[in-house]
């Protein structure tokens, strides 16, 4: 039932005013972030920019689930079915994206490469955004930081785990997690074409490179 919802919603929302209004604004924002922190493998640049960078993608995920289970909402006849999901949309990124894929019937059917891509930047963003000073090696690395900089095949400099996130090469592995989300979700539900062909997106977002 939810499943199906979410497909008329798309279809009717598409034509009128785009599926996502958000999501895509704080991709777009991340994306600038990303080109002013510099595409350069050595030199500092401004590579300060790229832990705010890595907040705004997983917001950009958070935002695109939330806008989708709001159409949702706007669409179902059921109070039961929209006050389930009014709940799930309070939840944080990682106690929901289970329950989401659940919801709409496509659990089984979602990579599980992209869902635990999916976990790992929200834990990453964690790390980042409830960090707290401490006094302790540089070479020891909270688990998930260290899974993620693995992930993005980010050569560890001897750096501070808060240096090492300054990486270009996290935030580019940040910046592909929030297409390929989207791409699969479509992908899982039965939707052709790529999230660049949603409204609001668009195929050549001005701060997007390849």
């Amino acid at each position: 039932m939810v499943r199906r919802d979410y497909v008329v919603a798309h279809r009717r929302f598409s034509e009128i005013m785009g599926h996502s209004h958000v999501a895509p604004t704080l991709w777009r924002t991340a994306e600038k972030l990303r080109r002013d922190a510099g595409q350069a493998e050595e030199g500092p640049g401004q590579r300060w920019l790229i832990p705010g960078a890595i907040c705004l993608y997983h917001a950009a995920i958070e935002c695109y689930v939330n806008e989708t289970l709001g159409y949702s909402i706007s669409v179902s006849s059921s109070e039961a079915v929209r006050t389930k999901l009014r709940k799930l949309q309070d939840l944080t990124l990682g106690a929901k994206i289970d329950r989401f894929l659940a919801t709409y019937r496509i659990k089984t059917k979602f990579s599980r490469r992209m869902r635990s891509r999916v976990l790992l930047l929200s834990s990453l963003r964690n790390r980042l955004y409830h960090h707290s000073p401490e006094h302790r090696a540089f070479n020891l690395f909270p688990r998930e930081v260290l899974k993620a900089l693995r992930a993005a095949d980010v050569p560890l400099t001897g750096a501070s785990w808060v240096g090492e996130c300054h990486s270009p090469k996290l935030a580019r592995w940040a910046s592909a997690t929030v297409p390929g989300l989207i791409d699969e979700f479509c992908r899982a539900v039965g939707m052709r074409g790529s999230h660049f062909d949603l409204p609001g997106w668009g195929r050549n977002p001005p701060y997007f490179d390849q």
